[in-house]
């Protein structure tokens, strides 16, 4: 039995002045339900400093576009799908992933979307 080729998260936090910009971005793009949905999130994201997700099962490209783009979200990181970005995530500096499992990074090896 074969696995279905990976897709990636993405994680971010809204850049400085940017919050109706990333509200609407994150309704559009389907990361929320709702617009409230979004707004909630943002304020959550900003109240304990971490990143929030800002785009989920995306193909390797959308990501990449996604982390590339300069508003409105800043810090932005990319992770395997499903895969929380913390210590017990490993990390390739290649493709600058964070990634689960014991195997190698899922774009080295080309298991990915793309």
């Amino acid at each position: 039995m074969t696995e279905d080729p990976i897709r990636f998260d993405v994680y971010g936090k809204v850049a400085l002045g940017a919050t109706a910009e990333a509200v609407d971005a994150l309704h559009a793009g389907g990361a929320y339900s709702s617009e409230l949905a979004a707004r909630i999130a943002i304020q959550e994201s900003i109240r304990i400093g971490t990143p929030m997700l800002v785009g989920a099962g995306l193909s390797w490209h959308a990501a990449e576009a996604l982390r590339s783009s300069n508003r409105p979200f800043c810090e932005v990181l990319v992770a395997q799908e499903g895969c929380s970005i913390g210590e017990r995530a490993r990390y390739c500096a290649l493709h600058e992933l964070f990634f689960a499992g014991c195997l190698d990074c899922p774009v080295c090896s080309g298991d990915f979307v793309p």
